[in-house]
């Protein structure tokens, strides 16, 4: 009875895992600054849950979710709200941090979530907000 048991979980589970490997991790998981973009008062992303973000489904303009119960979800965007790298949709962010990309290394700042890298100095106006 064991033995019928484990392999009637194992295969039970089987499909979960398949599910679960299929799905493309969500790159903005991995960068604090994209990540900050999920808990902005004023973000709309702010009611989804990026480990739900189907990410094959990206647009230039929408992300899609689906929720616990199957059903599907957009955030669309007016305007871009992804950019491609390397054949891959990524969110773009307008948030200038510390340059520490060591391109450019006389210009302090950076933003570097975007279709173009752009380099800023200290004294820059965009840096001093």
């Amino acid at each position: 009875m064991r033995q019928n048991f484990t392999l009637l979980l194992a295969l039970l589970t089987l499909p979960f895992f398949a599910w679960a490997q299929e799905r493309k991790a969500n790159p903005d998981l991995n960068d604090p600054v994209l990540m900050k973009k999920w808990q902005e008062k004023e973000s709309p992303l702010r009611n989804f849950n990026p480990y739900h973000e189907e990410i094959d489904s990206r647009t230039q303009t929408a992300k899609f979710f689906r929720n616990n119960e199957g059903e599907k979800a957009a955030v669309i965007g007016a305007g871009p709200i992804h950019y491609q790298e390397n054949g891959t949709w990524k969110t773009i962010s307008n948030d200038i941090m510390p340059n520490n990309s060591g391109i450019l290394p006389n210009l302090s700042h950076i933003n570097q979530w975007n279709e173009f890298t752009t380099f800023y100095q200290e004294n820059s106006p965009a840096v001093n907000r």
